[in-house]
This record gives C-alpha cells, structure tokens and sequence, in this order.
C-alpha cells in the first residue's frame, strides 16, 4: 500500500512549531507516512532526527508573497505529488488562502481549533471564567483526527544524552564534571520576562556552586547582555552567536535542568527530555501551552486575579504595576536545587 502523504502548515513563533514535534512524529510513526511540514527554514532542525518528515519553507518575502504568491506556492506544493490531506495547524489569512485552493481542488482539508473565546473569557479583568484550555497540542492531535488520522500525544527526545558532544562543542562548554543548568532570561514580550536584576541573583547563587551555567538567547541585544552577565560570573557561558540552533538543542540535551521564561526554551527544553523549571507572569498554564508529557516541569507564578491578562503576554501590564513578576529569587533558586539534587 503507497505510503500517505500530509501537508502540514505551521508559521508563527518557535514554540508553536515545537509543539507540533510530538505530534507529527507520532503521526509519522503510527502511520508510515510522508509529512511535509510548512514552516520557517530556521525551525529545520526540530525535526532533522526524525523520519518521514521532511521541511518546505516558503519565501513569503518575494517568490510567495501576496494571494498570487501563495497560488504560486500551491501549485508548487501539488505539483506531482497527491496529497491524502492538508492539516492546517495556524489558521490565519495566509493559511485560509492556500487552504482554500486545496479545498477547491478536493483535498481533504483539518483546521485547528484555536479556542479563541475560552482564551479571551480567561484573560478578560472582569467575570474571568478561570479554569484550563485544552492544551495546543491536543488540539494539533484533534486536527489530525478530522483529517483522518487519529493520535495520542506522546513525548519525543530528539538527542540521546548519553551521546558524547562533539570536540568542536566540548572547546566551548568543556567536560561534564558537575551539574549543568541551562538559562533563558529572555522572552518575545517583556511582560513574560522576569526582572533581569531578580535573575542575575539566580545566576550569582549558582555560580557561587559547583554548577556550570549556560546562558541561552539571541539577536545582539540579547548576547551583549548575555556576554555582560558571563563577564561577572565566572561559571557562567554565554552560548549566544557561539553555536548553530542545532548545537544549541544537543547541548541542552546534557544539562541538569534547564529554567525559562513562558518562551520557546520551554519547549525545546521539552523536546530534549530534561528537567524545566518555568516562570511565568502576564501569561498563565491554563492558556495551553505547556508540552505535554514531560512530567518534570514545574511553573513558578504568582497567584493573582488579574492574572493572566493576555494569552500571549504582548500587552502592557494595564495596573503599571508588573506585580506578577514579584517572585523571590529564592523560590526559583529552590525549585532548581530540587531538580539538580
């Protein structure tokens, strides 16, 4: 019998397409078939493990851009190659339209559900209705369903731990000789970012310890910040601009435990199996996206009722306050200490 083949669409940030790793690995898996995911050519590397899977990454900037680029992207995707169905993970105007060309030409098209009332009941001031959304990645798991192929989420570790890092790697982190945490301070809005001044204390109570800390982030102004924090620690290691996403992920792979923001390092996190400790503001658990699975996450938060004011965390704090991130350093530094013990 032919192997089947899914189209699978998922833009957006990181952690959205990491939370589809599990998914359509699983798919893959369960039912032998070729999965072409849509995605950024940066996120590559999230499923370079795995078989049947297979990455396209459109040029939204000029071959794909605008309703004519993406009809030309259609006819990319359809030529030669029969489609069993297209699983339309982000359901936004670029992936209405491309769906729609898919649906005029007798594809089986799933569409997710994307709970946006449950989300604005729980992050409205007023009657918030506060109780947990189903988690994203069962409603990536529910979408396959109606396209067909039904699946129960499991965990997935894309590097093997036990597999030595690379001469290349070691010149960088060095031989594993105490415990390794991972840090990743930053995140896509500030109101999911912990106070920098409240984290440099976590970082200077480790460094104090036989544990070697690596510094994780991005962009320049992130590594200026990165490398300022390692030039004061001195078991501190920014990995910023160091090492490709690939490396970054195999080296996470052989830490202790690893502590972020409500951000994409969460979930990569996930993706390598290890201990997280994550602390979360403006945002909250109960939106949906934590990954499922790994049972040795713990959320470090506040409980308030103005919590949590935005799904994403890309509003302003509308008390000025920021109060949700009044969490002692002491309270992380434990949770941390009970992962690594």
């Amino acid at each position: 019998m032919d192997k089947k083949n899914i189209l699978v669409i998922r833009f957006s940030a990181l952690g959205d397409v990491a939370m589809t790793v599990p998914v359509v690995a699983q798919v893959a898996k369960q039912y032998d078939a070729n999965i072409t995911l849509l995605t950024k050519k940066a996120f590559a590397p999230l499923f370079s493990t795995l078989e049947n899977i297979t990455v396209f990454s459109p040029d939204f900037d000029n071959k794909h851009k605008g309703f004519f680029g993406l009809w030309r992207l259609f006819r990319e995707l359809k030529k030669g190659q029969e489609w069993d169905a297209i699983v339309d993970l982000h359901d936004v105007l670029r992936t209405k339209i491309l769906r729609y060309f898919f649906c005029l030409s007798g594809t089986k098209v799933a569409v997710i559900n994307k709970n946006r009332s449950e989300k604005k009941q729980l992050t409205q001031k007023r009657n918030k209705k506060f109780q947990q959304i189903p988690f994203v990645q069962d409603e990536y798991a529910n979408t396959f369903k109606r396209a067909g192929f039904p699946v129960e989420v499991k965990p997935v570790c894309l590097y093997n731990k036990n597999e030595k890092l690379s001469g290349e790697l070691i010149d960088i982190t060095g031989e594993k000789s105490e415990k390794w945490i991972g840090i990743a301070p930053f995140a896509k809005h500030e109101p999911k970012m912990y106070p920098l001044s409240c984290m440099e204390k976590v970082i200077e109570y480790f460094s104090s310890k036989d544990v070697k800390i690596f510094l994780f982030g991005g962009g320049k102004h992130e590594t200026d910040i990165l490398v300022g924090l390692q030039n004061k620690h001195p078991h501190a290691i920014s990995l910023a601009g160091k090492v490709s996403f690939e490396n970054e992920l195999r080296i996470m792979s052989h830490l202790d435990c690893m502590l972020t923001m409500d951000s994409g390092n969460m979930h990569l996190a996930n993706l390598v199996n290890i201990p997280v400790v994550s602390v979360w503001g403006a945002t909250h658990p109960y939106a949906g996206f934590l990954s499922k699975g790994n049972m040795q996450n713990e959320q470090i938060q506040l409980q308030l009722d103005c919590r949590p004011c935005s799904v994403f965390g890309n509003k302003p704090c509308y008390k000025g306050t920021n109060e949700c991130m009044n969490i002692n350093p002491q309270v992380i530094i434990e949770a941390i200490e009970k992962k690594i013990s």
